[in-house]
């Protein structure tokens, strides 16, 4: 495992910030059908790690009925699944690199990668954001243009998936179609 990753799972890095997010996703332009999640980001010195709350606490409620089942002898029921975003993504600014870490059938992968320069314009404009102060700035990523929220007042340059680079921490992204939105819930 990477040395980045591995600091984060193993605790070395510590968690200095966590943002937590509600995310959209317009993923079916025909049926119109938006996914929502709730993410997290847990930021540290030199690192972050976005990823599935929703993901995490199902994950929690199968393990706990499996070992109830196991131990009583009973059945398991999961009730209702809800769909999920399987990967997490590890972003180290100073190290240049975003580590992705994926499952497929029943495997985990890391993929790395270089991590890009996302050029953003700075404005002047601002906005409260769960008491924050917030300042706008715009960009063309990933085939998008988004819109972010970022606040100084947090002074690290992370935030949800792979946006980053802002001289603070980024509260609030949509695309200029609002397809993708990330909404910071806490």
């Amino acid at each position: 495992l990477s040395l980045l990753f591995t600091e984060f799972v193993q605790g070395q890095e510590k968690a200095v910030c966590k943002v937590s997010y509600q995310f959209k996703h317009l993923r079916d332009t025909v049926t119109r059908y938006v996914h929502t999640e709730d993410m997290t980001l847990l930021i540290g010195k030199n690192m972050s790690v976005y990823s599935s709350q929703t993901k995490y606490i199902q994950d929690s409620i199968r393990t706990k009925a499996y070992a109830d089942a196991e131990q009583n002898g009973g059945t398991v029921n999961l009730g209702v699944v809800q769909p999920v975003t399987q990967e997490s993504f590890f972003v180290s600014i100073p190290g240049k690199q975003i580590i992705t870490q994926t499952t497929f059938r029943r495997n985990i992968y890391l993929i790395h990668d270089p991590l890009e320069e996302i050029r953003w314009k700075i404005l002047s404009e601002t906005k409260k954001i769960k008491g924050y102060t917030c300042q706008k700035a715009t960009t063309y990523f990933k085939g998008r243009y988004y819109e972010v929220w970022f606040t100084v007042e947090l002074p690290l340059s992370y935030g949800p998936w792979k946006l980053q680079g802002l001289p603070g921490v980024i509260l609030e992204a949509t695309d200029n179609k609002n397809e993708v939105q990330f909404f910071c819930t806490a």
